[in-house]
């Protein structure tokens, strides 16, 4: 069995894996990640990646999707609005219709004629365990994919060190572990 989630998942979802494997990845700390997926009817910009950086608004990316895969693979123009923050912070544990409006209100002041009449739809989601925080020492906390477990293996972001954040790192992980399984 592969599992894909994060490490402090497996330590809760089976029983009988050891104090010690314990404890190791329970020393990986995460950030949450909240993301508001927009379908629109317009563009917003001609730009594909935009960082916000003033502390005032609640997402730091816009990332206009389809100014990198055009717009008719899709229907719509596809806008992620991000952010990577603390679980206990306040934004992560708002209501969805709260946060709808900020971030709303936050896109208002950078696209000034951006009108709420051009959204088709909007998903808000939420990950506990986006990102894995790397510290000084992180290489040695990564856990290896054989697990104490006979039979069970582990491939999460928190293996992709030294590389960031990525899909593309992940999925190669779980090619490797898959390897790694069969030989």
């Amino acid at each position: 069995v592969l599992f894909t989630a994060s490490p402090q998942k497996l330590s809760y979802v089976i029983k009988g894996m050891g104090k010690t494997w314990l404890d190791s990845i329970r020393k990986i700390k995460y950030k949450a990640n909240i993301c508001m997926i927009l379908e629109l009817k317009k563009s917003l910009s001609e730009n594909y990646w935009m960082t916000v950086a003033d502390k005032e608004f609640p997402f730091v990316l816009v990332i206009e999707h389809t100014n990198l895969v055009k717009e008719h693979k899709y229907g719509s123009h596809i806008v992620y609005l991000s952010r990577y923050l603390d679980p206990s912070h306040e934004l992560f544990k708002m209501d969805d219709e709260t946060t709808k409006a900020l971030f709303l209100n936050g896109l208002k002041k950078i696209f000034p004629d951006f009108c709420e009449d051009w959204i088709l739809n909007i998903h808000l989601n939420r990950a506990l365990d986006a990102q894995p925080v790397v510290r000084t020492g992180y290489s040695k906390l990564i856990p290896d994919f054989e697990t104490p477990m006979k039979g069970l293996y582990l491939t999460s972001m928190a293996q992709i060190y030294p590389e960031d954040r990525g899909q593309n790192y992940a999925i190669r992980s779980g090619l490797e572990a898959a390897e790694s399984i069969s030989s």
